[in-house]
């Protein structure tokens, strides 16, 4: 994934819905640092087969849906999380850290 355009990059995420409000579904590292990210991954069948592994609330509702990587980047940095490119055994691929702003 690095190196192509960011603007025309689509990937999968996982789109938290808890009483009518969505949000993208996003972990904490605990290296020390607790950094959040938003896990987001480069197929549809990968986005679905990691999420099956994540732990989740009860009370919400999941989708797997497409995003354009810029769209994800920039709602990313307004909820000072960083995105992490994962596989579908939620293995880390590539971390971006989306520019403030």
């Amino acid at each position: 994934m690095s190196g192509n355009n960011l603007e025309d990059k689509w990937v999968w995420v996982i789109v938290e819905n808890l009483a009518g409000q969505e949000t993208y579904y996003a972990l904490t590292e605990e290296t020390g640092k607790n950094l959040k990210f938003i896990p987001a991954f480069e197929n549809q069948d990968e986005a679905e087969a990691c999420g099956r592994l994540m732990a989740k609330r009860p009370e919400a509702e999941y989708q797997v849906q497409a995003i354009r990587l810029t769209h994800l980047a920039e709602a990313a940095a307004r909820s000072r999380s960083d995105v992490y490119i994962l596989d579908g055994r939620g293995r880390i691929l590539e971390r971006l850290t989306p520019a403030a702003g």
